[in-house]
C-alpha cells in the first residue's frame, strides 16, 4: 500500500481537527446538534434553493467559527498559561464571535421559517414525520458522548444512522440529507476518538 498524498494527509489533518473539537468542546457538540436539528427541517419542507442554501451556509458559519474560537482558545492557553488580562479579552472576544454569529444563524433560520410558513405548515403530516423521526434520530446521533460503554454507543450510533436513513428515504431536500450524514458521521467519528 502506498503512503497518503499530501493532500489526503491534510485532509485526514483537518478531519482530525473538526472531530477532536466535537469530541472535547460542549459548545460544538451543541453547534452539532443545532445543525442536525436544522438539517430535519431542511429534510422535512419543500424549501426553495436559496432557503436550503441560507440554512446550510448558517450552519457551516457557526461551526467555523467554533472551530476558530477552539484554536485560538488553544493558541492563548499555549502563549499565555497564567491569568493575563489580554489573554482574557482574547478568548472572551473570540466566545462573542460565535455567539453574534450563531444569533445570526438564528435569525436567518426565522426569517426562512417566517417566509416559507405557508410551505412548511401546508401539510401538518411532514412535520409530524419529522418530529417523530428526527427527534429520536438527534438523540442517537448525538447520546454515544454520553454513554459509557462502548456497545451503547455502537446501538446508538446504529440506530442514528437507521433513523436517519428512514427520513432520507421522505426527504425534500439533498442539502439536508447530506447535512444530516455528515453531521451524524462527525458525532459518531467524536466518540470513537474517546
Amino acid at each position: 500500500m502506498s503512503s497518503p498524498t499530501p493532500f489526503r494527509r491534510s485532509l485526514g489533518f483537518a478531519v482530525a481537527g473538526v472531530v477532536e473539537a466535537v469530541r472535547t468542546q460542549r459548545n460544538m457538540r451543541i453547534h452539532v446538534v443545532s445543525g442536525l436539528l436544522v438539517a430535519h427541517v431542511l429534510m422535512g419542507a419543500p424549501l426553495p434553493g436559496w432557503a436550503q442554501v441560507a440554512l446550510v451556509s448558517a450552519v457551516a458559519a457557526v461551526l467555523f467559527a467554533e472551530l476558530l474560537n477552539t484554536s485560538l482558545e488553544a493558541l492563548v492557553d499555549l502563549a499565555s498559561p497564567g491569568r493575563d488580562e489580554r489573554a482574557r479579552i482574547a478568548k472572551d472576544a473570540a466566545a462573542g464571535a460565535v455567539l453574534v454569529l450563531s444569533i445570526g444563524a438564528a435569525l436567518v433560520l426565522a426569517m426562512v421559517v417566517a417566509s416559507e410558513a405557508a410551505t412548511i405548515f401546508a401539510d401538518a403530516w411532514l412535520i409530524q414525520r419529522q418530529v417523530v423521526l428526527g427527534v429520536p434520530q438527534v438523540l442517537a446521533a448525538t447520546a454515544p458522548t454520553l454513554l459509557p460503554q462502548r456497545w451503547a454507543q455502537n446501538v446508538s450510533a446504529t440506530l442514528a444512522v437507521a433513523l436517519g436513513l428512514a427520513c432520507a428515504s421522505f426527504s425534500q431536500s439533498v442539502l439536508g440529507t447530506g447535512l444530516l450524514f455528515a453531521l451524524t458521521a462527525l458525532a459518531a467519528a467524536a466518540q470513537r476518538r474517546a
